[in-house]
C-alpha cells in the first residue's frame, strides 16, 4: 500500500495551497478520495 495515496492520514501542504491561491484567487482547494 501507498501510504501518501492510499492511507487514511489526511496530509495537507498549506504552503502549496497559499501559493496556489496566490497566483490564483478563483482556486478552491479540494480533496477527493474514492472510499468503497
Amino acid at each position: 500500500m501507498k501510504e501518501l495515496e492510499e492511507g487514511t492520514t489526511l496530509t495537507l501542504d498549506f504552503n502549496k495551497l497559499t501559493k496556489a491561491v496566490s497566483a490564483c484567487p478563483g482556486v478552491i482547494p479540494v480533496a477527493v478520495q474514492n472510499a468503497d
